[in-house]
């Protein structure tokens, strides 16, 4: 029962955001979707200097840097 009464809010949830998106203009929905490249982008940027701050920390103690030059 418990499982159950979950997927119905799943499920609502959804169908919540599904009429809101088919609600808003089409000039709208353009507008946000604009915005997925640059939250992509900016995740992959900062995803990429925490993995070469890792990288440098990492390697630090051998005598060599990993990243000569950022």
């Amino acid at each position: 029962m418990g499982g159950n009464s979950f997927k119905n809010q799943k499920q609502t949830l959804w169908k919540r955001l599904c009429q809101w998106w088919h609600n808003k203009e089409e000039a709208e929905q353009k507008r946000l979707k604009s915005f997925i490249p640059l939250t992509l982008y900016t995740i992959a940027v900062i995803y990429g200097v925490i993995y070469l701050s890792i990288l440098n920390t990492v390697n630090r103690g051998k005598g060599m840097d990993a990243i000569k030059t950022w």
